[in-house]
């Protein structure tokens, strides 16, 4: 899952009032961190997690 499916998604949330600007920026932050390709797939990976229990529910 590239980056902007990831936008597209915290856009969805964020207007849906699942998340807030706050979440966005803790996952920014937490992406910026990351200094190897393998630990920036975690990070996407833990998105897609995250966003899948949101979706499940709508």
């Amino acid at each position: 899952m590239g980056y902007q499916r990831i936008y597209a998604d915290q856009q969805r949330l964020l207007k849906a009032g699942s998340l807030t600007e706050a979440d966005i920026a803790a996952f920014r932050k937490k992406r910026d961190s990351r200094e190897s390709a393998s630990c920036l797939d975690t990070v996407f990976r833990e998105w897609k997690a995250f966003a899948a229990q949101f979706r499940h529910k709508q």
